[in-house]
């Protein structure tokens, strides 16, 4: 884990809203989603909710804002 973000938290587990939320935001820019990852049922470690969730690196390290 990278500490690529600005939410005061380390990220490991994040899910498809709030990785591609991120990727859309200028800082990202450049960034891209891998095309193949592993998804399972786990807690987004940015929104705290129950859901499909992969690895932060899937998403090749994004800063998440809020």
């Amino acid at each position: 884990m990278r500490d690529s973000n600005k939410l005061n938290s380390e990220i490991y587990l994040v899910c498809q809203d709030c990785g591609s939320k991120a990727l859309k935001s200028p800082i990202n820019k450049g960034k891209t989603q891998f095309s193949v990852s592993t998804w399972y049922e786990g807690r987004c470690d940015v929104c705290g909710k129950l859901k499909t969730v992969t690895e932060v690196r899937d998403f090749r390290f994004p800063i998440f804002e809020d």
